[in-house]
């Protein structure tokens, strides 16, 4: 990656991807919405499960995608400034930075609902089917166990199996970590020439990996490296080449047959709930087949003027917040909704719903407004690993 110029990301592009990240963000909040205030009253259909299940799995694998690309993109400038070695220090700077203040909010979030706000709720779900294998995902239950390791990213990966239920949404927070830390590893042994270490540490992060049978942690790492696929692509200027458009085309229609075979004997495009092998394929393929449709889309002239496309493109600025602190707050507002709709008409639930969202919605960009500042954190934390390098030095 040092031998050849970074590809300045154009802005056609910058608003495409933008567009892409907070529509993925707006169906994952319309879902969660609606599993809760609708699913447990209405059942569980084909239908639903398509809905509440499977395209939010979607939403979340173009989050993945998107994530590959853009931190590819991180370590091509990193190594750029460098002139030509990666720094992983530089590196984990720009990652935390990012991950760790919409999370800290999400988490305190979490605690003030449940510690202060958690008398009755239960009352709410009364309503809810004993055998109903969507309850589990709407119950406000915390403790120090499976709240504490979500601060250090290892709830889903390495302790638990599950993230926490009062905010599912944070088990992706552990993937996307430690698929950075992966990523990192093989860049500083790629470009920086660190073999044995590097080789060490991924031995040793993938034999625990293993032991913890993750195996849904490496299927879903396929699709994140798709995203790093297409970055190095759209850098090498090869996704405008008309031998990628012929391939890539060949390479969608192999995957559909795929698809197409696989479902067909299994049934298990409405399985991803399940977090089956079958269904997890599924979901890779797919999701590849996603990411060469927005590879062959990057090959169009995109510099739409539509307001409503720039306005869309605009939100992606605090759809990283969105996504990790909606669930509670979604939480928090059907505790105290529910009980006075919960006889109303579907209309009047849906107005509600709507209601709920476009606070949650106001409530994230003000927040992003602080939490997104990554330059702010990144002083901040640079601050602090100074002192921390000036006092050891000052020790030995």
């Amino acid at each position: 990656m040092a031998n050849f110029p970074v590809k300045p990301l154009t802005r056609e592009h910058s608003d495409f991807f933008n567009a892409i990240r907070a529509l993925a963000a707006f169906v994952v909040l319309i879902s969660h919405l609606l599993s809760i205030y609708l699913l447990p009253r209405y059942g569980l259909t084909i239908a639903s499960e398509l809905c509440f299940f499977t395209i939010p799995a979607y939403a979340v694998a173009i989050f993945f995608i998107l994530s590959g690309f853009f931190i590819t993109y991180s370590a091509l400038n990193i190594t750029k400034d460098n002139q030509g070695r990666f720094s992983s220090r530089q590196f984990l700077l720009n990652r935390l930075t990012r991950l760790y203040p919409p999370l800290i909010l999400s988490l305190i979030l979490i605690a003030v609902i449940f510690l202060f706000f958690n008398h009755g709720f239960e009352n709410s779900y009364s309503y809810i089917p004993r055998d109903a294998k969507f309850s589990l995902l709407n119950t406000l239950s915390l403790n120090l166990k499976n709240y504490l390791p979500n601060f250090f990213f290892l709830q889903g990966v390495f302790v638990g199996k599950d993230s926490l239920a009062m905010n599912r949404a944070l088990w992706t927070l552990s993937y996307e970590f430690w698929y950075y830390i992966i990523f990192m590893l093989g860049t500083v042994m790629v470009i920086n020439k660190r073999y044995r270490s590097s080789v060490i540490l991924l031995l040793i992060l993938l034999g625990a990996l293993i032991y913890r049978n993750q195996f849904r942690f490496l299927w879903l790492f396929i699709i994140w490296l798709s995203g790093v696929f297409l970055a190095l692509q759209y850098n090498s200027s090869k996704l405008l080449q008309a031998e990628y458009k012929k391939v890539a085309l060949f390479i969608l229609i192999i995957l559909g047959l795929i698809v197409m075979m696989v479902y067909q004997k299994n049934d298990a495009f409405y399985l991803i709930a399940y977090l089956t092998n079958t269904a997890l394929f599924i979901q890779v393929c797919l999701s590849l087949m996603i990411m060469l449709l927005i590879s062959l889309a990057l090959r169009l002239k995109l510099d739409f003027k539509n307001k409503y496309y720039l306005s869309l493109s605009r939100s992606a600025n605090y759809s990283y917040t969105l996504y990790v602190i909606h669930y509670p707050i979604i939480l928090f507002l059907f505790r105290y909704t529910w009980p006075y709709i919960q006889h109303w008409s579907m209309i009047t639930i849906l107005a509600v719903m709507a209601i709920d969202g476009l606070v949650i919605i106001y409530i994230s960009k003000k927040c992003a407004i602080i939490l997104e500042n990554k330059k702010l954190f990144r002083r901040m934390l640079s601050r602090l690993f100074n002192k921390g390098d000036k006092a050891l030095c000052e020790t030995n």
